[in-house]
């Protein structure tokens, strides 16, 4: 039921069929994946993109547009293509609902388009992010400024070029009235058309110089600044980014610190019981090898009793045996002494 209402919750806006590619970088530290992808659906929430990789549900992700839009997704879902394919699709949902993708025309039900409110990061973005952001800030701010310096201030500073020019024309003027020329006459009241023509072609080219000059050095002193200000806020940026990393190492190390007690706490908790149970099993079992020994003892007692019972009546027989073997080899003994000594009778009275 929690998966169904989770699947509702990522349609609520409708779904367009577009190829974006998208740069996706894992944020888990145990798996590094950095990939151009190509989206294959998209909506407000979220997109299903083909990968060449195959990434566990719940990974967190850091999508980066060509565009220069950055965000940050999770994946809900990874699955193979089909089987003419090669790859995996995956489907992730944005951390916050919004016109991502750059798409000039959208579904209404997406909301206002990106340009309208710049879409907030998540927590998880990192200082780098932000300070990237800060630097591409400042940058359009420079153009910006470049563009004002070059079209709606030029014509205010070759105004306020003209009035010392201005000047110098009349001292030019006057300078002509006293002069003497043979070919014609020069006042200040009226220039003929030859020598004004002369004059306007060198105010154009002093003018023309002079502003471009002073356009230049404004620029120049303008773009000094930003760069300054760009050099400062990227220091900035830099010392918290590096004051952030102590601290958030700072805070790794004490949690570190905490676990390996905590972790230290239960090994020796853990081996304490694993003695007194191998303790407890040791005296039953040496209880129960005391019992069979008791038990094996009595054995090996009744069998050698046994066997000597045996081999007593074996060796009763036996002298039993030799017994009668005894005395008819004794009986067959004195019967051959009595036909030896008749045989020494016989041969006696033979030699007589």
């Amino acid at each position: 039921m929690k998966g169904q209402q989770v699947l509702v919750a990522q349609r609520r806006s409708s779904r367009v069929p577009v190829t974006v590619p998208v740069l996706v970088t894992t944020l888990n530290p145990g798996s590094h994946f950095s990939e151009i992808c190509e989206t294959l659906v998209v909506n407000a929430h979220g997109c299903a993109f083909r990968s060449p990789f195959r990434l566990d549900k719940g990974v967190p992700l850091h999508l980066h547009s060509e565009e220069g839009r950055q965000t940050n997704a999770q994946v809900v879902s990874c699955r193979p293509l089909g089987a003419n394919q090669q790859g995996w699709m995956l489907a992730a949902s944005l951390d916050q609902p919004q016109n991502f993708w750059g798409l000039k025309s959208f579904p209404q039900d997406w909301g206002p388009p990106a340009s309208a409110a710049p879409p907030k990061l998540g927590s998880n973005n990192t200082n780098s992010d932000r300070l990237t952001q800060e630097v591409v800030y400042l940058k359009e701010q420079l153009k910006t400024i470049q563009r004002q310096v070059s079209e709606q201030k030029a014509e205010d500073r070759i105004a306020g070029l003209l009035n010392p020019l201005q000047g110098e024309l009349a001292e030019l003027k006057k300078k002509l009235s006293d002069a003497r020329r043979s070919r014609f006459e020069v006042s200040l009241s009226h220039i003929p058309p030859e020598l004004q023509e002369q004059l306007w072609i060198r105010l154009r080219k002093e003018l023309g110089a002079q502003a471009l000059r002073q356009t230049l050095e404004q620029s120049e002193q303008v773009l000094g600044a930003a760069r300054e200000a760009i050099d400062q806020k990227v220091a900035e940026g830099q010392e918290r980014f590096a004051q952030r990393l102590s601290e958030d190492l700072s805070a790794a190390e004490e949690r570190m610190r905490g676990l390996l007690s905590d972790s230290a706490a239960r090994v020796r908790q853990h081996i304490g019981a694993g003695l007194e149970e191998f303790q407890q099993r040791a005296a039953q079992a040496a209880g129960t090898l005391e019992h069979k020994g008791e038990q094996l003892v009595e054995s090996l007692a009744r069998r050698l009793s046994e066997e000597h019972e045996t081999y007593r009546r074996q060796m009763q027989k036996l002298q039993s045996a030799l017994a009668e073997e005894s005395t008819r080899l004794e009986a067959q003994l004195s019967a051959l002494r009595d036909r030896l000594n008749r045989l020494d009778e016989a041969a006696r009275h033979l030699e007589v």
